[in-house]
């Protein structure tokens, strides 16, 4: 587990720092567009796009860092109610995202492949390389999830309830989210 406990830290640092460049890089060129278009009269011939393309990169690579954290907008209707279900509605949550994940792995992979011949305009790069971003961040989401239901695993070895091994798992990711 320790092995899992490095590769996820280590994809989960790359995350955090690309999402910040890709941030702060977004910011940047959009500051510099509105500067260059009401002050100068002139503006970047790519900026929208690659402006666009970092946009759309943000959003999919939260996507797994959010899954890691359990971050994922969540209605406790029926949980808040059935204390009980609380371990089986995870559980199915926990599936339906695995599935969401796969299904976007062999998908997003056959439309970036669909549009390898296809250039972005201003960028002057095939449409392959942006689009892999859908089945690289939903391959890291997986990952994640994986690593998640083993730290219930591992939990639940140790002879508590699944809730208890569930709840003990958000807990130290909750502890560790303060520490940073």
């Amino acid at each position: 587990m320790a092995v899992f406990d490095k590769i996820v830290s280590v994809l989960e640092s790359i995350i955090k720092a690309l999402v910040g460049l890709f941030v702060l890089t977004l910011s940047v060129m959009t500051f510099l567009q509105v500067i260059l278009r009401y002050v100068f009269k002139t503006g970047l011939a790519f900026n929208d796009e690659f402006c666009r393309t970092l946009f759309v990169f943000i959003i999919f690579l939260i996507l797994p860092y959010a899954s890691l954290h359990n971050m994922h907008m969540q209605l406790d209707i029926i949980s808040g109610k059935v204390e009980k279900a609380k371990p089986i509605l995870r559980s199915v949550a926990w599936i339906v995202e695995f599935t969401f994940f796969s299904f976007m792995i062999v998908n997003g992979y056959g439309y970036a492949l669909a549009n390898l011949k296809k250039i972005a305009s201003s960028l002057q790069i095939s449409y392959y390389y942006i689009y892999m971003i859908i089945p690289i961040a939903c391959a890291l989401g997986d990952i994640f999830l994986i690593y998640r239901l083993a730290k219930v695993l591992q939990a639940k070895k140790k002879g508590v309830s699944w809730l208890e091994a569930y709840e003990s798992c958000m807990a130290e990711e909750d502890l560790e989210r303060d520490e940073d």
